[in-house]
């Protein structure tokens, strides 16, 4: 995200900057040798991630939080102590440069459907082929469609409008599925 950050001229926390020394030392609440999702009670305030990806909310995620807000004060704290000049407000008018991966325009409508909004843009192909099941193990949800039924089809209907800028230039769309299961079948996007 550095690099992003640098491409923008837009200012950027890091966890690794500010953490870095403390996970390697063992800290308590940035410890990183084990998560808190396989030792709820006992690595509580200790660990700094929840899972793989997630920080916990009582150590990693606090101390993101943290990283935010003091970007935050110390962006007011030095527009307090030096107003914004003239040229300041004209580079800020400025438009932003082209995206930084040629191609890679902005979306007018960027979304990540999941649980009820997923549910909603779903047309059933095959009536009564697909259920909208919960298939979590855990207190977390994993709701989706399951079909047990070959050949089932599930339609979706996704705005993938691109932005002015990228008319006429192809449109991700991405779409997760489960596939750990045994007897899962396979997917195809067309």
């Amino acid at each position: 995200l550095n690099e992003l950050a640098g491409y923008y001229g837009l200012p950027a926390v890091s966890v690794k900057g500010c953490c870095f020394q403390a996970m390697q030392q063992g800290v308590p609440g940035f410890q990183v040798h084990e998560i808190r999702k396989q030792n709820l009670l006992d690595s509580k305030g200790l660990v700094f991630y929840y899972d793989e990806i997630h920080p916990d909310g009582n150590t990693g995620h606090r101390v993101m939080a943290e990283l935010v807000v003091t970007l935050l004060q110390r962006g007011v704290a030095d527009l307090l102590h030096s107003p914004l000049s003239e040229a300041d407000k004209s580079a800020a008018a400025q438009q932003l440069p082209p995206p930084m991966i040629s191609g890679n325009w902005e979306s007018l409508s960027d979304r990540c459907f999941v649980g009820e909004a997923f549910k909603s843009k779903a047309v059933m192909g095959q009536p009564a082929s697909w259920d909208w099941v919960n298939e979590s193990r855990s207190v977390r949800p994993k709701w989706g469609y399951v079909s047990t039924t070959p050949g089932a089809s599930l339609t979706l209907l996704l705005n993938s409008t691109a932005s002015s800028g990228a008319a006429g230039h192809p449109v991700l769309v991405q779409v997760a599925y489960l596939s750990s299961y045994e007897h899962m079948g396979k997917a195809a996007v067309t």
